[in-house]
């Protein structure tokens, strides 16, 4: 089993291969490691959301935002959020999502989007 940074390492080599089964048990193992939960946390939530799984995206990211409001994840993770919320039909949720980022990341969505923010 890995350890520390190398732990997240490997599981992000298994993403980039599409071994999305093994990185997510590599991301669940951050999670019982302080210093690499808040990452953990981020990966999870980006990996379900781009395999469909909207729910558990947004459980693992809304608990990221909850735990480290400081997180250097926060605009990636209110753009995941206001996506997968948006692909659930969860306007308003998803609204609320974008307004969190950073203009960068709502103004992408408004123009890909054609949302009024």
């Amino acid at each position: 089993i890995l350890s520390g940074r190398c732990q997240l390492t490997g599981s992000r080599n298994y993403e980039l291969f599409n071994r999305t089964d093994k990185a997510i048990k590599q991301y669940l193992l951050s999670l019982n490691d302080e210093i690499l939960e808040e990452d953990g946390l981020f990966y999870i939530g980006r990996m379900y959301s781009s395999l469909g799984n909207y729910n558990t995206s947004i459980s693992h990211l809304e608990e990221l935002l909850k735990q480290y409001p400081k997180t250097m994840w926060k605009d990636p993770a209110n753009y995941i959020l206001a996506e997968a919320h948006r692909l659930l039909g969860n306007n308003l949720s998803a609204k609320y999502y974008y307004n969190q980022s950073r203009k960068p990341y709502y103004e992408s969505a408004n123009k890909l989007f054609n949302i009024d923010l």
